[in-house]
């Protein structure tokens, strides 16, 4: 297929960053399974015939992404890499951009863009618990067991990449071109979150438990 020029290449699924970007996938060897964190997202492409100069952005390409089918535009997923099939899946609002973690009590944990940091149960998907952060989430949950014998999982809460320039204003998200695209996939992201950086540690005690968090603030305002 050769390339042609100022020509618009409409509903490209998935868009130019694929279904699974940089997000670390978990594995389960006690499921057999593994827990996908993937941006569902499609795109209309326009190639233009353009100069490099060195320093700046080359793509030379337009670039319009937005949700795919069924307007999600993140999803977290367990899949059976032996039978290639899909087990059960979660769809996300916003994209799933942080890293999966899953647990040898079954419990697998993820972010959201729109500041969820969630834990499903590693075998149906089941909600567990879920906690609104002070920012969204693209870091990687991490667990580990503490001097005091107590488990914990972490994981840095603060939104970054392309999707971070639209969260902080950076960008006019009016313009959905911007951000090799990211503005057109991310326009309505202020309205949940704000970059930051804050260090969230839970404890995996069974003294431990906390009821689940309301689901995310409508669009208009952030608690």
């Amino acid at each position: 297929m050769e390339p042609v020029l100022n020509k618009t290449i409409e509903n490209i699924c998935p868009a130019p960053p694929g279904a699974k970007d940089w997000q670390p996938t978990a594995w389960s060897p006690r499921t057999k399974l593994l827990y996908v964190p993937h941006q569902h997202l499609c795109a209309n492409f326009k190639t233009s015939d353009v100069s490099y100069i060195a320093g700046t952005p080359f793509v030379g390409a337009t670039v319009d992404m937005y949700a795919g089918p069924g307007g999600h535009r993140g999803e977290f997923m367990a899949w059976d890499p032996v039978k290639r099939a899909k087990v059960w899946s979660i769809t996300e609002n916003q994209l799933v951009w942080s890293g999966a973690l899953v647990t040898a009590g079954d419990v697998a944990f993820y972010g959201t863009m729109d500041r969820m940091f969630k834990a499903v149960d590693a075998r149906s998907g089941k909600l567990l618990w879920q906690i609104r952060a002070p920012s969204g989430l693209i870091g990687q949950p991490v667990t580990f067991v503490g001097n005091d014998g107590v488990q914990y999982v972490a994981i840095l809460s603060g939104v970054g990449g392309w999707p971070g320039v639209v969260a902080n204003a950076e960008v006019d998200p009016r313009v959905r071109n911007g951000a090799l695209g990211f503005t057109g996939a991310s326009q309505d992201l202020p309205l949940y979150t704000v970059g930051g950086g804050t260090l969230l540690v839970f404890s995996l005690s069974k003294e431990a438990t906390q009821r689940p968090a309301e689901a995310p603030a409508a669009p208009g305002g952030r608690p």
